[in-house]
């Protein structure tokens, strides 16, 4: 019965530790930079592919959705008007710029890129949540020179504070949000 005691309490402290652990790490401003390092080093050596994101979803005044279901590997495009569910990335080989954009997503595990354009924005979420605690945002009203958002890209270092912006250039920006 005391090993059985001994073990329990061993296993309860082991788990408090665990989550710990995965709750400091999940949001430390060394969590918070190692996560802006990573998705800046993806938009600058995409910033083509960034700036044709762009292009396509904000070419009209329709909201856009491409989502990547990757338990059965289809694709659903939604246009604002149409939704088409495909089976493979080269059924859409004859609209380059949907094309190149799923091609993209793929590559990058980013499993739905959305918008709506009369709002001015256009976000993205990551396959299994790849890069926890964060938003991933274009924007195409915003203004780093705001007193509200530089108060954003100082408060990454600040991590009482969930909210904070890391920019990375024409409209484009990540933002923190709450992990739990």
């Amino acid at each position: 019965m005391m090993f059985m005691a001994k073990r329990s309490r061993f296993f309860y402290t082991t788990i408090l530790f665990v989550c710990i652990l995965i709750f400091f790490g999940c949001d430390s401003y060394h969590s918070r930079k190692k996560l802006a390092t990573e998705l800046s080093s993806l938009y600058n050596d995409n910033l083509s592919e960034f700036q044709t994101i762009q292009q396509y979803f904000m070419s009209d005044s329709l909201s856009k959705r491409f989502n990547f279901s990757y338990r059965d590997n289809k694709i659903e495009i939604d246009d604002g008007s149409n939704q088409i569910i495909i089976d493979s990335i080269n059924q859409i080989k004859n609209n380059m710029d949907v094309y190149g954009i799923l091609i993209f997503m793929k590559k990058n595990k980013i499993r739905i890129i959305s918008s709506n354009a009369r709002e001015g924005w256009i976000t993205f979420a990551f396959k299994d949540h790849k890069f926890p605690c964060f938003n991933f945002w274009y924007r195409s009203d915003f203004n780093p020179d705001d007193e509200y958002v530089k108060q954003e890209v100082e408060n990454i270092k600040n991590t009482k504070t969930k909210k904070w912006i890391y920019i990375l250039g024409g409209g484009w920006y990540i933002r923190g949000v709450k992990c739990f």
